[in-house]
């Protein structure tokens, strides 16, 4: 019984532990969701500044056109005026007339122009909110569910024995793809996506929420697997069996795959995993743990293939 719970202790522990991962893991998707939510509204922000910019232009071009037609016509008729009043000479009745003439003319335009202008409606602009997104806003009384998921695994001699939910087949090859797909490595962003690394192609791809690749990011040699490290960004163990050893950063923003950082190893990257801003690559003999820098902390070498025991090495 004390072997069984001190054994209920460590599990409990465990358990604990688990908690504050869950909670910086949910965390990480939340703000995750809020980056999403925030560029959406982004776009809708520049999407209707440029109508209105659009708008304002319209107006703009037609009141000056108007201006412009006023100006024009304002300058002909103090023209006319000018030469009226210089008229002195001997025939001064005859042209007098004349410039009555074209005056009376001139002034009939003017007043075709000046109603024109005036029987224009006056355009005034105004925003009007889209009331049934503010309203979905306000009814909204958090940014999602926070699920509370309880399992019984079954036992079976001391091993833990879990059930499929569901499965499925989905195809994930692409038109540049020149091999068949060899799924080598995958997880989990928190948006949403998923991350797979294809090794036949050398190539990673960004699946959404329906298995469909939207993105892929090719490199130039093999990758074995990945991981998700923090935020939309996933690690990458890069390895061609001879020289290159890499591990490779990708971010994924606006549904695309970026490459970022990366750096070189001593050893075969085989496998890589995130915990705690901490990297696990294994080789063929040894697991290494490195800093997400990229900084050798320790390593554990197999030293027997009889008796499985371990060595560390720092």
């Amino acid at each position: 019984m004390k072997s069984r719970i001190d054994e209920l202790k460590k599990t409990s522990l465990k358990d604990l532990a688990s908690l504050k991962d869950s909670h910086k893991s949910i965390i990480v998707e939340i703000k995750a969701l809020r980056t999403e939510v925030n560029r959406i509204f982004d776009k809708l922000e520049k999407m209707t500044v440029e109508q209105l910019d659009r708008m304002i232009n319209d107006l703009e071009k037609g009141l000056k056109n108007d201006l412009d037609s006023c100006a024009n016509m304002h300058d002909q008729l103090k023209t006319m005026m000018e030469k009226l009043q210089q008229i002195t000479d001997k025939h001064k009745n005859i042209s007098l007339f004349i410039g009555y003439k074209k005056c009376k003319v001139k002034l009939g335009e003017a007043n075709v122009t000046v109603q024109d202008i005036q029987k224009r409606p006056k355009q005034v602009l105004r925003f009007k909110s889209d009331e049934s997104l503010l309203q979905f806003l306000k009814n909204l009384s958090s940014l999602g569910n926070i699920e509370t998921v309880s399992s019984l695994p079954k036992r079976t001699d001391g091993d833990h024995v879990y059930n499929a939910q569901s499965s499925g087949e989905y195809n994930v090859r692409i038109k540049e793809d020149q091999n068949i797909c060899t799924i080598s490595g995958i997880c989990e962003l928190p948006s949403g996506d998923y991350v797979i690394s294809d090794s036949n192609n050398k190539r990673v791809k960004l699946l959404n929420r329906k298995y469909q690749v939207i993105a892929h990011c090719d490199l130039s040699t093999v990758p074995n697997d990945l991981c998700h490290t923090f935020g939309n960004e996933v690690a990458v163990a890069v390895d061609d069996c001879i020289a290159k050893h890499e591990v490779h950063f990708l971010i994924m923003s606006r549904g695309k795959l970026h490459a970022g950082r990366r750096f070189t190893t001593d050893h075969q990257c085989n496998c890589v995993s995130h915990h705690q801003g901490q990297l696990y690559i294994s080789s063929n003999d040894a697991l290494h743990q490195n800093t997400i820098s990229g900084i050798l902390v320790k390593r554990f070498m197999k030293t027997s293939l009889i008796t499985g025991k371990l060595t560390r090495m720092f």
